[in-house]
Parts: structure tokens; sequence; C-alpha cells
């Protein structure tokens, strides 16, 4: 089974470095520009998978591993997150089932179940909890977090299976090792922590994938009859249907955190959490504090694993029943082993630069001061140095950078500008000069060189006070014909004027050739004798049945000229 839980579609990547932007640990990679995930740094909160545009995130699809497992004649169990009726809104518990027993599955749990189990340890474990931040283990995102990127606060994640595999346990121990399950529900991040936690969980489905498995074949659950006679097995659970909103473990705890020694927190979403993080030793100073951690903001009711994407209130009352649950909790006899200290999770290393490597990778991409650094974000990293620190680390590419990008670019088409032999000048809408060379400067006379040379480009300056032909610009935006092409005479010029639209004619480029310039005639020679053929040649096909053989002689004649013109031009 690959272990690549959140990847790209390589030919889907458009380059456009939103998941860097959005992600909140960076794990993002730019090469060869597609955008791969590093495994190593995800935590698998499936954020990027939410705001890729063009949805070139993918998430390890284990639909084929259940398929395989049911096809094995063995019993099956679905492990069902509470936040299911989130996702099947309206939707009967036996219309679920029926449809589940479509696919092939012996039967449905709750893995409430196993939140409810998880809070009886917890509250045996809180009061032999000793002074300082106690952080949940509920979330596997952000135990990967804490364990990779806040290593220093590992130690303070309560050593406790989370609900999944405390559910997990359970089943096996209620029906036998040799079942399977199969767990539905909103979150990417458990399919690694089954994949590490052998034995527990066979397989890991999200809500989004089950929808579409079940439309496969042709399965609705909303059609099918309500099962009057169903119940989950090996029976319901009350308050562990709480965990999935933020504060539902606490809810669940009820009043064993009323005491003065035990405060708790709740806190959802990874950017928050990061913030309660840094301040860990201030916030348990003195005192004991449980926080709740879930990565995604309001709780697993919006995980990435969702298709439906609503109001968090909504979901909150939809996860809420209309009646009370009851207070007790369900506790197993005998309690499965819960212990876990996730040791499978390594820290990251952090490398340090020596501020010289910094600031030779900024001037690489032509930042040679601070106020350089703009900070744009258009990269996807909070700032320049953010940037230059993950061009060190082999994360990003230098072309990543805007406006290094923009600068290059502009200083490539300046160059070619410069070259090019003829006079190029590019206007805006109100006659304005965006950019120019020096060959048009001196096609326009001796005051515009003047004026190029105190400021090269002659941006802004007004074209209809350098040349007496500004009108064709003029009558072209507005016309919004294509092109114009015009031979000019001045008093001391013969020139002709190429003029076509740039940026769906929000800006013309004009190119005017000195026709008496000897390195230029010739070429116009050739140019309308060219011209001529190709005039020529669509004349003598409409007649050609009249003309047989001198169809051919006149292109044979005509290009003759055309190299003869060449041969003088190449002598020279």
């Amino acid at each position: 089974m690959s272990t690549r839980y959140i990847f790209t579609e390589k030919s889907n990547c458009q380059d456009c470095y939103k998941c860097i932007r959005e992600c909140p640990v960076k794990a993002i990679k730019i090469e060869n520009q597609s955008a791969s995930v590093i495994q190593d740094y995800c935590i698998y909160c499936g954020h990027c998978t939410e705001v890729c545009p063009i949805d070139a995130k993918k998430i390890r699809e284990d639909i084929s591993t259940a398929r395989y497992l049911l096809q094995q004649n063995q019993r099956v169990f679905v492990s069902l997150a509470p936040s299911w009726t989130t996702e099947f809104p309206g939707l009967k518990p036996g219309q679920l089932h029926a449809a589940l027993k479509k696919l092939g599955f012996s039967g449905i749990s709750q893995t409430a179940l196993g939140a409810e189990i998880v809070t009886s340890y917890l509250k045996k474990q809180l009061p032999g909890l000793s002074n300082g931040a106690w952080l949940s283990s509920c979330c596997p995102a952000t135990v990967e977090l804490v364990k990779k990127y806040y290593h220093r606060h590992a130690s303070k994640i309560l050593s406790l299976d989370s609900p999944m595999l405390a559910h997990g346990k359970f089943l096996r121990q209620y029906y036998g090792e040799d079942i399977k399950v199969v767990f539905v529900g909103p979150c990417i991040a458990k399919k690694k922590e089954a994949d590490m936690n052998p034995g527990i969980i066979d397989a890991v489905i999200t809500f989004n994938r089950l929808k579409e498995w079940l439309e496969a074949e042709d399965v609705e659950p909303d059609k099918l009859p309500q099962e009057p006679e169903f119940t989950f097995e090996p029976f319901s659970a009350g308050q562990g249907n709480l965990f999935p909103m933020e504060g539902g473990m606490l809810s669940c705890l009820n009043g064993e955190l009323s005491s003065d020694q035990v405060s708790a927190m709740s806190i959802t979403g990874v950017d928050r959490i990061a913030s309660a993080l840094d301040a860990l030793e201030q916030l348990g100073e003195g005192r004991k504090i449980l926080l709740e951690l879930m990565a995604c903001d309001g709780g697993c009711i919006n995980g990435p694993g969702c298709s439906i994407k609503e109001s968090i209130a909504l979901k909150n009352m939809q996860v809420q029943p209309e009646e009370p649950f009851d207070n007790k909790l369900f506790t197993p006899d005998p309690l499965p082993d819960l212990f876990n200290d996730y040791d499978y999770i390594e820290a990251l290393e952090k490398f340090s630069y020596l501020e010289t490597d910094i600031r030779e990778t900024l001037r690489s991409i032509g930042k040679q001061s601070r106020d350089d650094e703009l900070n744009c974000g258009g990269c996807g990293y909070e700032s320049c140095r953010d940037f230059a620190r993950a061009v060190l680390d082999g994360k990003a590419e230098r072309k990543m950078c805007v406006s290094y990008m923009r600068r290059l670019a502009q200083d490539k088409a300046s160059a070619l500008l410069q070259r090019m032999p003829y006079g190029v000048v590019i206007v805006d809408k109100h006659l304005h000069i965006v950019e120019s060379n020096r060959n048009f400067a001196e096609l326009a006379g001796e005051s515009a060189l003047l004026a190029y040379e105190a400021k090269p480009g002659l941006e802004g300056t007004d074209l209809r006070k350098l040349v007496s032909y500004f009108d064709y610009f003029e009558n072209l935006f507005h016309t919004g014909e294509n092109t114009l092409e015009k031979d000019i005479k001045t008093d001391a010029q013969f020139l002709h004027l190429s003029i076509f639209p740039l940026q769906a004619n929000h800006l013309l480029c004009g190119i005017v050739h000195n026709l008496r310039a000897p390195e230029l005639r010739r070429e116009e020679i050739v140019k309308r004798t060219r011209k001529v053929i190709r005039e020529n040649l669509e004349t003598v096909q409409k007649i050609s049945f009249y003309l047989g053989e001198n169809a051919s002689n006149m292109e044979t004649l005509l290009n003759s000229i055309v190299n003869i013109q060449d041969e003088d031009y190449e002598d020279e």
C-alpha cells in the first residue's frame, strides 16, 4: 500500500503556488514547475486538497483495499465517524446500513464508542497528571504537527490511542481478531495513523470517496427503505457522538473538569494551534490545563474528506441529537490497552542558515537590499527571507519569485527591443508611450532623441509631441481593426508604419521602417516582390485553365528577381 497519502497529479498542476500559500507547514516542494507534497514534512491536514483550484492534489484511494477485504468472505465492519450526519443530512441510520450492506459490509459500528472509551481512560489519567499543559491525542494531524514541528512538547501529548484506534481494538475484542474494520470519516491523517498501527484498522475511506463508491455501484441510500430493526453494532453510542465538534471531548468529560485543579481549552485550526504551542509554557504555568486540539477549523465536522462544505453552526446542529445524550460513558470490561506514544513520528531537523547564505540567495533573485524585499507573498511564502530559506532547503525555485521573473522578462524584452533594426514604440489608449527603442527616437527626430537620452524608453511621453503620424494610432484604437500598414512621406523621410494591437487592444505596437535606409531597401524590395508572387499565384490559380504553363513561367521569373536581390544583399 502506498505511503503517499496526499500527492499531486503533475500533469494537472498549474504552478499557481496556492498550495504553498495555504499549507500551514509549507510541506510543498516546487520542482520542474510542479508542486509535490513532501511526505516527511506533511501533517496530512488535507487543506491543500481543498484549496487546489484544479483538483491536482489527490488523496490515496483505499476503496480497492476495502473491496479486496469484502471479497475474502470475512466479516468486515464499518467504523463510522459521528460526523456522518453532516455528510448525509436527513438520512436514517437504517438507510445507510442498507446501502453499506449492498456493498458487502457486515455491519456498522459508531466510532463514537471509541471516543467514549478514550474519555473513560482520560478521566482516570487526569488526577495523576502533573501541573502544566497537556495535549489531546484524538486528532492525528495535530499529533503529527506536535511531534514533527514542536518536538519539545511531544511529551505533553496524552499517551492514548485516538477514538478510531480505540474503537478498532474494542471491535476486535468483542467480535474476534479475525474481523476486518474499515473506518469511514472526514479525515486524511487517519490513513497514516491506521498504517502505523497495523492490525487495528484495515482501511480508511473518506466520506466523499464513499459517496463515489456508492454512486459507482448505483446505490442511492436516500431511496432505500429504513430498516425497522436496525441498531448499530453492538449497540449505540451516546456522548461520544459530540467528539467531532469543537469542544466535543471536553463536553464528554462533564464534571471532571469543573474543579479548580484542572482547566480546559478547545482550539481548532492549525494556525491557532501553532500559536498556542508557541506559548505552551505560559499556558500551563502553575496549573494543570488540558488542551483539546483539532487541526480542522470547527472540528472534524469540517474535515477535508467531506463533500459538503456549509455552515459549521449548521453542522453542529446536525451532530447534536434532538434529546440530550445519556451522560453515562461506555466503558468495556476489560478495557483494551490504549497506550500509544506515537514514536513512529520523527521530529524534523531544522536547518539554520548563515545570514551570508540568505543574503546571497536574495541577491540571486535581484534583492540587493532590504528595500528590495517586497514580501508580496506571490511565491507562497510569508516573506522574501522565508522564500530564501526554502530555496536553500531545496523546496523552492528562484523563478517562483514573481518580481524577479517580471524584472527578468522586462530585461529580456528591453534587450530584444534595443537590438531590433527598426524603430519600435508601444503606446496606451491615451497615446502615452509605454516603451520604445533608440531607433524609434532617432527616426522621430533630434528633439525625440534628446528626450530619449534623458529618459531611456520615453515612458509616459505623449506620442503626439514627437511624431506627425500619431493619428494612425488614434484611428486604430477607435476602429478596433487588427493591423494597419502605411507608407508615410515626410519632409525628410520616407517611412513605412506597421501598427498592431497588444493586450486585447489596450496597447498598440508600432514598427517604423526607413525605406530609404540602404540596409533595409533591398529587404523591403524582397518582401514586396514576394507579396507580388503570392497575389499573382492567387490570380493564376483562378485562370490556370487558360494560362497553363504561363503560371509556372511567371513564378520562375519572379523568384529569380528575389534571388538576385538576396544575392546582392549577401555580397555586401
